[in-house]
């Protein structure tokens, strides 16, 4: 059995059970973590940062890489990376504004 802590005393008598687990202590803490700034600025960073690690796993195959030496791996990926970033560079560009014809 997990150990429990004393709830705080703001809940109405009638629902109050007295104890938490720790589990549930954990996860609350874990909330009131999520919701601060700070906390959502570091997780779109990480989700930008996987994104690129699963694109180069799913799309260019790095884990099935049959290189054999630190150099090669390290060309490889390096030619795998300007491979994603030209793309991104071609889509950026296409989406520009095209001035309307007519006008200076």
């Amino acid at each position: 059995m997990p150990a429990l802590r004393q709830v705080p005393g703001n809940i109405p008598e009638e629902n109050r059970t007295d104890e938490l687990s720790d589990a549930a202590i954990k996860k609350a803490e874990y909330a009131q973590k999520v919701g601060t700034e700070k906390y959502r600025a570091l997780a779109k960073l990480r989700n930008g940062i996987e994104g690129v690690q699963s694109v180069l796993r799913r799309k260019y195959g790095i884990d099935q890489a049959r290189d054999k030496g630190v150099v090669r791996k390290r060309q490889r990926l390096g030619f795998k990376t300007m491979a994603i970033n030209a793309k991104r560079l071609v889509n950026w560009l296409g989406k520009k504004e095209k001035p309307a014809v007519g006008y200076a």
